[in-house]
């Protein structure tokens, strides 16, 4: 198969285009990316870290929100800014994981190895769990919204198996589900590190501000 470039990275109507592409057309955008030449530091740069960021800017804002933090002023912000930063690397240290853990499992499931493919899987699946976080700027509601992203961005990683790895259909359902068991528990790890980094990091800098003479 002919396979094109991969779209500039630092093109954010790509990005745009591209996300909007695999939430509603999944398998056409999924058949597309088949088509390209993986470019690993062209995704990191170009889509999971400025995605991954705006997830993280509205998560942080939101929890902001919710603990009352606010009213700290600058330290409330400044320790928001920690989280966000620890959370995004987090996550591209998370997307590099999971393309290991694909192309390591592909042989059992009947698919092809392929770490390009791997990595093109794993940085673009999430997609809609990252859009769909951005809601989480709303307090509650924000955080059913995000949890459906996630679901769905289970069903991405079921579309776009079979076509970077090249998994036979009669394996798709256990590796998708072989994938998002390992995942889930990377997730937690992850997801309780950014959260105590954020909350620490608020407490701490607004103690600090309100012990501050004035």
């Amino acid at each position: 198969m002919t396979t094109t470039p991969t779209p500039a990275a630092s093109s954010g109507s790509n990005l745009i285009e591209r996300a909007k592409n695999l939430i509603l057309t999944p398998s056409a955008e999924w058949d597309r990316i088949a088509g390209e030449t993986p470019n690993t530091g062209g995704l990191i740069t170009g889509y999971v870290a400025p995605l991954s960021a705006i997830a993280a800017i509205a998560g942080a804002v939101g929890l902001m929100i919710v603990t009352g933090f606010l009213g700290f002023g600058g330290a409330g912000v400044v320790g928001a800014l920690i989280g966000i930063v620890v959370q995004v690397v987090c996550t591209i240290i998370a997307v590099f994981l999971v393309s290991l853990l694909i192309n390591a499992l592909a042989p059992t499931f009947g698919s092809t190895a392929d770490q390009g493919r791997a990595f093109q899987l794993a940085a673009y699946y999430p997609t809609p769990a990252w859009v769909a976080a951005i809601a989480t700027i709303i307090p509650v509601i924000g955080g059913l919204v995000a949890l459906a992203g996630a679901i769905y961005a289970i069903y991405e990683l079921y579309v776009g198996l079979p076509r970077l790895m090249k998994t036979p259909e009669d394996k798709r359902v256990a590796y998708t589900a072989a994938i998002i068991i390992i995942l889930l528990l990377i997730g937690a790890i992850l997801y309780w590190i950014v959260f105590a980094t954020i909350l620490h990091g608020m407490m701490g800098l607004g103690a600090m501000a309100l012990s501050t003479p004035k």
